[in-house]
């Protein structure tokens, strides 16, 4: 039998994890092919199991977790490793085969911050798709404040599992849901947060009361497995856990300095704790394994890749009391019972080091839990990502239609004209847009039309020059002159796509009417300029010195080029990044 964790993973209660029956169905669903998704809610009583395969797979259910999606279908597409989109949650929901239910803390449809008038459609669209597509993979979602951001408030919810909340219409609230997954009767709870802003007329209950009163529900329906989504920080979360002895998971789903979720689980008595990501970048996935005779204990192993981590530091802390133990000998003046402690401390720690080093056979029950990031190595669903596609074009649609006229240039200020009216008007720039056109910023919208992008809220800001600024770019000035034939007049404005010389430099139209008078209004633009697009959600190898390397060329800063020291350039980074995430296997 293969150890237990070592004990610092492990939780400090001595209570001995409860073992309960699993139903009979199990035996039944395998021999049938069970369906993919789970069977609807029921209270039938289990029954006793009467036999099980030895295979530990098919004594597996498989959770998957997250929380506050809020309003994200997928990734931005420009840094090294996007991680997110809901196509890949829906291939891991399918390559469960039948055994898994995705569960969703709430957050789900909107982010918490309100969007001027033109963005809603996009953002409602989104939201939709997203309920649907969870309502498709049969998921379970809680409640957030951020859901009922929409015009039409809580009627463009599905049902919402929330146990200790009222206010909402009664078809849009299920105080607990019971699931079936080959044969483990789940039971399915929802604690909101009373301690966050709600909309007029919601009342939030006392979590903990709720919670106790849901569960003994679920148990008396025949939970074996019980589950509490909750918009609860985990410090809060602690403590409910240590109040719900009998509960079998935890979620904290609404802990804002964990944006990136929790690595390891937390074990309080039997109940596990988890975090996941934000939209959904990094879902928890837990794995729940019944004994050959069907018994369900939560008894926390560590899966290979935690396993590895735990070994990598535990020769790290043998190394260092090693180290300092052969320090505290030479020492004349140490205590003997110091190095006493330190030599007990080094054997404990070589125990769990040996302990950890030899896996053996999983047997019996136990539960593995781990955050599992949602990278480009990770396959997407094939429907799910065509439907992400026809979304992108109905959003194009719906913002274009809604889509404001450009905002006019402020009397008496310099207006964007565009690389073509810089190059036109000076003959001296002919270098610099020439290398310039060499450069990726000379590509920048051309990446949104291949990604079908280009008009999505989400991605154009920094892809064009002055997007929504006084005297600059808009929706309607962009897909013009995306848009245009050879044979068409050109737009009234000018053309700003790509990232251009006045997306740096500001507005150049007075130096445009009168360079030798007029000088570009930001000469030598600063690091905070590129930090306006280039933050760590968009560009995670952004490096001000390294990407100075790549802008900077024959008739656009040669001279401070070469004066820079030598080093990596910023494609020599991201190029490195993208190496390291295919050898990672993200």
């Amino acid at each position: 039998m293969m150890p237990s964790w070592p004990a610092r993973f492990r939780s400090s209660a001595r209570r001995p994890a409860r073992s309960r029956p699993l139903p009979a169905l199990l035996c039944l669903l395998l021999a049938s092919g069970a369906c993919r998704h789970p069977s609807p809610p029921t209270t039938a009583q289990p029954q006793p199991i009467t036999a099980q395969p030895s295979d530990a797979s098919s004594r597996r259910v498989t959770l998957l977790i997250a929380t506050r999606v809020q309003n994200t279908t997928e990734p931005c597409g420009c840094t090294s490793d996007p991680l997110g989109d809901v196509a890949r949650v829906g291939a891991l929901l399918h390559d469960t085969q039948g055994r898994g239910l995705l569960l969703d803390a709430g957050g789900l449809r909107y982010k918490p911050t309100p969007l001027p008038r033109e963005k809603q459609p996009q953002a409602r669209l989104k939201a939709d798709f997203l309920e649907q597509t969870w309502r498709g993979l049969s998921a379970l979602t809680m409640l957030q404040p951020a859901d009922l951001l929409g015009t039409q408030g809580a009627q463009e919810l599905s049902p919402r599992v929330v146990s200790n909340l009222d206010g909402l219409p009664a078809d849009r609230i299920q105080r607990e849901a019971l699931r079936e997954i080959h044969g483990v009767r789940i039971g399915v709870l929802g604690l909101a947060s009373p301690s966050v802003a709600w909309p007029a007329g919601i009342h939030v209950a006392d979590p903990l009361e709720a919670g106790a009163r849901a569960l003994a529900s679920l148990r008396s329906q025949g939970a074996a497995l019980t589950v509490a989504l909750t918009g609860l920080p985990r410090d809060e979360a602690r403590r409910l856990a240590r109040k719900l002895p009998d509960l079998d998971i935890l979620v904290a789903g609404g802990d804002d300095a964990l944006p990136d979720g929790v690595s390891k689980p937390e074990q309080i008595g039997k109940t596990l704790l988890v975090v996941p990501a934000t939209e959904a970048q990094r879902l928890v996935r837990v794995d729940v394994y019944a004994d050959h005779n069907g018994a369900l204990a939560f008894n926390l192993r560590p899966t290979e890749p935690q396993r590895h981590e735990a070994l990598t530091q535990l020769r790290e802390q043998i190394a260092q009391t090693e180290q300092r133990l052969v320090a505290l000998r030479a020492d004349p003046q140490s205590e003997p019972a110091f190095v006493q402690v330190t030599e007990s401390e080094l054997v404990r720690l070589r125990q769990e080091h040996a302990q950890l080093e030899q896996p053996r056979a999983q047997r019996g029950a136990y539960v593995t839990a781990e955050l599992i990031a949602l990278g480009r190595a990770l396959r997407r669903d094939d429907t799910i990502a065509q439907a992400m596609r026809a979304l992108d074009r109905q959003i194009g649609e719906a913002n274009l239609k809604a889509a404001a006229p450009p905002v006019p240039a402020i009397a008496g200020q310099p207006s964007f004209v565009g690389a073509k009216a810089c190059q036109g008007a000076c003959h001296f720039h002919d270098d610099a847009v020439d290398f310039w056109q060499k450069t990726l910023h000379a590509q920048a919208f051309t990446t949104l039309v291949n990604g079908g992008k280009e008009l999505s809220y989400d991605c154009i800001s920094c892809h064009a020059v002055a997007f929504d600024e006084p005297g600059g770019s808009s929706l309607r000035s962009l897909i013009a002159w995306q848009r245009l034939t050879p044979n068409q007049t050109p737009p009234g404005q000018p053309d700003l796509r790509h990232v251009q010389c006045e997306t740096c430099h500001g507005p150049g139209s007075a130096h445009v009417a009168a360079p030798s008078k007029n000088p570009i209004p930001v000469r030598q633009p600063d690091r905070d300029r590129c930090l306006v697009c280039h933050t760590k959600d968009h560009s995670d190898t952004f490096d001000w010195l390294p990407y100075l390397r790549d802008i900077l060329g024959p008739g656009h800063g040669a001279e401070r080029r070469a004066s820079l020291p030598p080093g990596p350039t910023g494609h020599e980074l991201r190029s490195a990044a993208l190496k390291k995430r295919a050898a990672s296997g993200h």
